[in-house]
């Protein structure tokens, strides 16, 4: 609400001071340009004395608004475990991105959410994943519990189960010197004996991580042929994850320590995962890790749809949910929307303020007039609404201020002009 106020400040100083030669200009959707003409006249005479009084105004606006608040809630989250009640809360806000989508993907969101929200009851919007994957459309969208990457596996190894995973973040290759070296050789079986012994090297490497009982290699650097080699001799699963964030990501999937150097990990460093396969959804080539219990430190949300555009509309949605969901762990106390808190707070600054009582009648029939006449499109008579009971807002604001100058420094100041009805 007091972003929008400034809004309609800075609206007003801008038309005041910049030119505009093109009366296109002052066309922009959702009404606006009637909002910042109404303002500017019926407010222009009196911004200049804004900035000596709407700071105390705001103040006493904002203490009186957090009163109000607690008694404005129309709903209370009882169970955010329950994923039916989650949805119909998640509901409103995927509605304002997804207009006839919001029943389906409130039910996806609120699935992903309740899989991941912890015992202790700290919910991180990490925790939720999205995946857009190209072609069908929104109804096949679809929860996993896990993380899927648009990636192929390296080896020959696509799918895994009761996968005890071992994660490097360092290429999956022979460890070099950090200093060059020189090795002469002088004839070939000195050769033959050297790329042996790497041969040799890297094999002890690859069998000692499959000894540790691990069967699936993530690492975060490139994958040497020879060592994709030994890693299909020893059924390991071979994946690269070219980030970084995927990599702890997956490490906080799994349970998993990341380890920066090609060496056996121990039973704590190794993570473990349901199943680990390749799979193909639409064309796209995906290595899913999947848990099958709901429990799980990672879900991700599996969007498809026609269109890149279509796809990224429907993950801003998915933000709100997942934004909203947070907001009901902190607070579980809901509130009106369309206008209707707006004219709480207009009849309850109206019997605050008694300096302009008979201006402010003069506004609440005006606004009463434009309820009825707006009643046929409804949409365009709660945009109208909201606005005129704002602007009465930003008068009480100013009001406020004003009274509270008068009260502290004894000075006489005429506030009818600059509020009368226009």
């Amino acid at each position: 609400m007091f972003v929008s106020v400034s809004l309609c400040f800075l609206l007003c100083q801008s038309l005041q001071q910049l030119p505009v030669e093109n009366p296109v200009a002052h066309e922009c959707k959702d009404h606006i340009s009637v909002l910042s003409f109404w303002a500017y006249a019926r407010f222009g005479d009196y911004f200049f004395h804004l900035n000596m009084w709407v700071i105390e105004g705001y103040e006493i606006a904002c203490k009186k608004t957090l009163e109000i608040l607690p008694d404005c809630a129309c709903a209370s989250a009882k169970n955010l475990r329950n994923t039916e009640e989650a949805a119909s809360y998640i509901r409103t806000a995927v509605m304002s991105k997804q207009y006839g989508n919001e029943d389906f993907l409130s039910h996806l969101i609120a699935q992903a959410c309740v899989s991941v929200y912890p015992e202790s009851g700290h919910f991180n919007v990490d925790s939720v994943r999205v995946c857009k994957i190209l072609g069908s459309g929104i109804s096949s969208s679809s929860v996993l519990h896990g993380m899927v990457f648009k990636r192929e596996t390296e080896g020959d190894v696509t799918s895994v189960k009761n996968a005890k995973i071992a994660i490097f973040s360092c290429p999956f290759d022979c460890m070099v010197t950090e200093t060059k070296g020189t090795v002469l050789i002088n004839n070939a079986e000195e050769l033959l004996s050297y790329s042996k012994g790497e041969e040799n090297m890297m094999e002890s490497q690859v069998k000692a991580i499959a000894d540790a009982g691990a069967n699936v290699v993530v690492t975060g650097g490139k994958v040497a042929d020879m060592a994709l080699h030994y890693a299909n001799k020893y059924q390991l699963m071979v994946i690269r994850l070219n980030s970084k964030w995927d990599l702890r990501r997956l490490c906080k999937t799994v349970g998993a320590s990341a380890l920066p150097r090609l060496t056996p990990p121990t039973p704590e460093e190794m993570g473990y995962c349901d199943s680990v396969y390749l799979t193909e959804v639409g064309d796209t080539q995906v290595v899913v890790f999947k848990h099958d219990t709901q429990d799980c430190k990672i879900s991700t949300l599996v969007i498809r749809g026609s269109t890149d555009n279509l796809m990224d509309d429907i993950e801003r949605a998915v933000d709100d949910g997942v934004n909203t969901f947070k907001v009901l762990v902190r607070v579980r106390k809901m509130i009106f929307f369309l206008g209707i808190l707006i004219l709480v707070f207009f009849c309850f600054f109206l019997n605050l303020n008694k300096a302009s009582v008979t201006t402010l009648h003069t506004h609440s029939f005006l606004l009463g007039c434009t309820i009825k006449s707006c009643r046929g499109p409804g949409m365009l008579a709660s945009c109208l609404i909201c606005r005129a009971a704002l602007l009465i807002i930003i008068k009480q604001v100013f009001l406020l201020g004003c009274h509270y100058f008068k009260k502290k420094s004894n000075v006489t100041f005429n506030m009818l002009p600059y509020c009368s009805s226009t």
